[in-house]
């Protein structure tokens, strides 16, 4: 899946590829990972919006796009639901963090 998270990732295909019913594929993927379909994808849009926001100068726009978001407020709607603050402010606590001031990296989400 994860080379497709640029993409829309529809359950009914996965599901056909493992010749299993939407239902018992998502109930399969959740006991095996912990986690339903769609939350596994988000977390992993998340932690590619992560790498791309501590490691380039992109705008968020541009970010949210290359993760598989539909626009901006996507990303910063499913980001907040996640991590509890805003893509722009976690970026800007990892720069002043990578420059040696700001908040300790215990209290930001995890670069993964």
């Amino acid at each position: 899946m994860d080379l497709y998270l640029r993409s829309t990732i529809r359950v009914e295909a996965l599901a056909g590829l493992c010749n299993l019913s939407s239902g018992h594929f998502q109930r399969a993927f959740k006991a095996s990972l912990g986690e339903t379909p769609h939350k596994y994808v988000t977390r992993r849009r998340m932690e590619m919006a992560c790498r791309m926001m501590a490691d380039t100068a992109e705008p968020l726009c541009r970010i949210a796009l290359e993760c598989g978001m539909t626009d901006q407020a996507h990303l910063t709607n499913s980001f907040r639901r996640l991590y509890g603050i805003a893509p722009n402010a976690w970026r800007k606590r990892m720069l002043l963090e990578k420059s040696g001031y700001g908040v300790p990296e215990t209290t930001v989400a995890p670069l993964n």
